[in-house]
């Protein structure tokens, strides 16, 4: 089984990935912003590396594991495409968060991730990125994925972070 846990840059996927791997301990979290940490040095080739080590990680059988990166770009390409001619069991979980929101967790973010220089500033970002996360185009490319479940819902509060892992823990139960 995959859980992939898709938002934008702030919108508390690292916090989710967590808590579900605490409570699912069997399941492997792979992260790509671990993979950016240990691989990048935030030129285009560190992150070309880092990148590609992050999908070679991937498993397309039935291993468990936590999928966590933006779900926009070539990683996603690249996993869409991976998970065509695959049999395993995937729950997407798009979190959306208000654009406020992202900035203050940015903000507050005591770890920094070594993205290409050239990129745009992470606040310019996350403004940009809205639009994919509030919109239904990113579940729809997942939707096209074979045996997919997709969720997606909002990630403002402690509540709804709740709601989202008690979800989880029930699609978990019923197809592991």
């Amino acid at each position: 089984m995959k859980i992939i846990v898709l938002g934008n840059v702030g919108s508390g996927k690292t916090t989710i990935s967590q808590l579900i791997k605490s409570r699912f301990p069997e399941f492997e979290y792979l992260a790509i912003d671990t993979f950016r940490q240990n691989l990048s040095d935030g030129s285009d080739e560190g992150e070309t590396v880092a990148k590609e080590t992050f999908v070679d990680a991937v498993t397309t059988d039935n291993r468990n594991q936590i999928l966590e990166f933006t779900g926009l770009g070539e990683v996603a390409t690249m996993l869409e495409e991976k998970f065509m001619d695959s049999d395993a069991i995937i729950l997407v979980l798009v979190l959306v968060a208000d654009t406020d929101i992202c900035l203050q967790r940015i903000a507050n973010r005591k770890h920094k991730v070594p993205f290409p220089s050239k990129r745009l500033p992470i606040e310019e970002l996350i403004k940009q990125s809205e639009y994919f996360f509030s919109s239904g185009m990113l579940p729809l490319r997942w939707s096209l994925t074979p045996k997919t479940t997709l969720l997606k819902t909002p990630n403002n509060d402690l509540v709804q972070q709740n709601y989202i892992l008690s979800c989880i823990e029930s699609f978990i139960k019923i197809n592991l």
